[in-house]
């Protein structure tokens, strides 16, 4: 008689919906990159087209400068989102009997 192997399951609690499971994993690795694409895709394209973008390189500020401060910018919220969604979610799943963090 052979043994069938069996496929390690995950113990994180996940939402069960129509399309799949929805866990962290999923948060992570299919709605966050698409949460900085739709924050950073405007760096500096508004004031490409407004022509306001050589008044502001003329103000001795470098175009790697500004790119690296409006996207560390950018990246904060992003970040600063996640952190408070991470607390949120782990404040609703508190009354559920889960303990705060256990489903990271």
């Amino acid at each position: 008689a052979q043994k069938t192997p069996r496929l390690a399951t995950s113990s994180a609690p996940k939402a069960q919906s129509s399309i799949g499971d929805f866990d962290l994993k999923v948060v992570i690795l299919d709605i966050l990159p698409l949460l900085i694409l739709l924050v950073s895709f405007d760096l500096i394209a508004t004031e490409r087209e407004d022509g306001t973008l050589r008044l502001i390189l003329a103000q001795s500020v470098s175009l790697r400068i500004l790119l690296l401060t409006r996207a560390g910018l950018r990246a904060g919220m992003v970040t600063a989102f996640m952190i408070a969604a991470i607390m949120c979610s782990s404040i609703a799943a508190f009354p559920m009997g889960i303990p705060a963090f256990e489903w990271l």
